[in-house]
């Protein structure tokens, strides 16, 4: 039988120092706000982060995510580590947009508080497939990022 090694009583599990205060800091960027899928809003940002993809995403589409079995952490919930975070924060909203979405048609955007079913067909398509992925959609970003 497998048992799960637990730390010793006296010793709990953490983030690493500071990790979380970033991570928190990421979360709130405007772009971090709405869904990286459905584009839903969420006043502090979103509580899950689909580490495959760098992105963070409402409680429907992380659910999506999962079921392809890409990794998902919560922001509160989770232990993070500093590169976990940077990769994080190298990643984010608006470059997943302009990338895996970057020839998506805005009437094709899966909209907030769709069904798990239709967040699932979109994650397929996007992340799996790669219907709409535009791998100049980076450069973009970066152009914007240096010109502001």
């Amino acid at each position: 039988r497998f048992r799960a090694r637990r730390p010793p009583p006296n010793q709990t599990r953490m983030s690493e120092p500071g990790a979380e205060k970033e991570l928190e800091a990421v979360r709130r960027l405007a772009a971090n706000k709405a869904c990286a899928n459905c584009g839903a809003v969420a006043k502090h940002g979103h509580g899950a982060v689909v580490m495959t993809f760098g992105i963070f995403v409402c409680h429907t589409c992380k659910s999506a995510h999962q079921s392809y079995s890409h990794l998902c952490k919560s922001v509160s919930m989770s232990y993070w580590t500093k590169k976990e975070v940077a990769k994080v924060r190298g990643g984010g909203n608006a470059l997943a947009r302009a990338t895996w979405q970057g020839r998506l048609d805005a009437s094709q955007r899966p909209a907030p508080g769709v069904s798990l079913q239709a967040a699932k067909d979109f994650v397929r398509l996007c992340y799996n497939e790669r219907r709409w992925y535009d791998p100049n959609g980076a450069v973009a970003v970066a152009e914007k990022k240096a010109a502001a």
